[in-house]
């Protein structure tokens, strides 16, 4: 199934609903803080791209020259090495 964010998308949506019937979060709340939920997502990202540049990029550069490619479905697991 190759349309994994239509299912990704649903599942939000049901998560959402499900946690406003439970009464564990409110909508109004979440869309009255909807621009620092956005800012703070975009923070941490912004920090996890740097933390990854310099770990795999600068400090461990041999991590990036190696990747596992897998697809257990079809019984494929091989190591590539482009160093």
């Amino acid at each position: 199934m190759q349309a994994n964010g239509v299912l990704a998308y649903f599942t939000t949506l049901a998560l959402f609903a499900l946690g406003w019937q439970l009464k564990a979060f409110s909508p109004a709340r979440v869309y009255d803080l909807f621009g620092e939920i956005l800012s703070a997502l975009n923070i941490f990202s912004l920090l996890f791209c740097v933390f990854l540049y310099f770990k795999v990029g600068r400090i461990f550069p041999q991590l990036a020259a190696q990747t596992m490619i897998a697809a257990p479905r079809l019984g494929i697991t091989e190591e590539r090495s482009w160093a």
